[in-house]
């Protein structure tokens, strides 16, 4: 799909979720609406010794913190991970790894 079709507001990495049971959107009125959390689409480079390439992975998360966060903790799931690389769109956030690797 086009970027064009798009109306100009925040990025189209942004996915909104509102809060609670039985959310209402009423467009057009002034009744205040929920509360909502914007997470943002990263992408994982994950640098794997069993691969010649990176592997990729989308992940969801509310700031560039929580995606390091997230990072962190999927590095030292496996001992095959040296590294991940997360990026938000072409934005380069950090590098996650492993010291010794």
């Amino acid at each position: 799909m086009s970027a064009r079709r798009h109306k100009p507001g925040p990025g189209l990495n942004i996915v909104r979720i509102e809060v609670g049971a039985g959310a209402r959107v009423d467009f057009g009125s002034s009744t205040p609406l929920r509360p909502v959390i914007y997470l943002k689409i990263y992408t994982f480079y994950i640098d794997d010794d069993r691969y010649s390439v990176s592997s990729l992975d989308a992940v969801t998360a509310p700031s560039d913190h929580e995606a390091l966060t997230a990072a962190n903790a999927r590095v030292g799931a496996s001992r095959h991970y040296r590294a991940i690389e997360v990026f938000d769109d072409d934005r380069p956030v950090g590098r996650v790894g492993h010291p010794d690797r």
